[in-house]
């Protein structure tokens, strides 16, 4: 028989999962783009969470930020911590009148290592800009000593996924795994993006399992 309070629980359950698997940066790639200072990488939305995988090739990388309202230009720049990650980066960011807004580089700040809790990945990160800016566009340039090698550009903090998000990120996962972090394609499933979508589906098909047997309960009652 249906009991409300069991119910409860596991729409609460549901709602714990997604909320900590919602909370991460939205997934781009970039590494196939040309991006120099005549066609950069435009971000969209620059108070929305995302997360720019992109690749050096020989040339600096640029992205154009554009806002019509004032927002918070927060700005993190990670690099896949793989056994022969390069740590010399620099990035730059810079104003529409090209005034330099900060330059962090490995010379004189030192990065540390993150660890991605969604999907269990470890970064060397360097020092994050954050500063409340007017409308305006702005420039940021990814770029080392010899323009290679991989990196990962954050714009805006942690912020709810809209579910479309939630699609492309299970697409581009096993790129991300085996390209950026030369992983094996299987470790897609192991972790927390992949399990608390699991357990989700394992809770929608235990209620979908209750109202079923609670319905012929009822009609074997009539």
């Amino acid at each position: 028989m249906w009991n409300y309070k069991l119910k409860k629980t596991y729409i609460i359950l549901i709602l714990l999962f997604w909320f900590w698997f919602v909370w991460a940066h939205n997934p781009r790639i970039a590494r196939d783009q040309n991006n120099p200072i005549e066609n950069p990488i435009v971000v969209q939305e620059p108070e929305n969470s995302q997360a720019f995988y992109g690749e050096l090739k020989w040339k600096s990388d640029f992205y154009k930020i554009v806002s019509d309202t004032g927002f918070l230009l927060y700005l993190s720049l990670t690099v896949p911590a793989i056994s022969w990650s390069k740590q010399n980066y620099w990035m730059t960011v810079k104003d529409d009148l090209w005034n330099i807004l900060t330059d962090i580089n490995w010379t004189n700040l030192k990065r540390e290592s993150f660890y991605e809790k969604f999907a269990w990945d470890l970064y060397y990160q360097w020092p994050e800009f954050q500063k409340n800016v007017w409308f305006w566009v702005y420039y940021v340039q990814i770029y080392s000593p010899d323009n290679l090698w991989k990196y990962v550009l954050a714009v805006w903090k942690l912020e709810i996924w809209p579910f479309s998000e939630i699609w492309n990120t299970l697409k581009v996962l096993p790129e991300l795994k085996t390209y950026f972090f030369e992983k094996s394609l299987f470790t897609i499933f192991f972790n927390y993006i992949w399990l608390s979508l699991l357990f989700s589906f394992m809770i929608v098909g235990l209620l979908i399992l209750i109202v079923y047997r609670a319905i012929k309960f009822f009609r074997a009652k009539i």
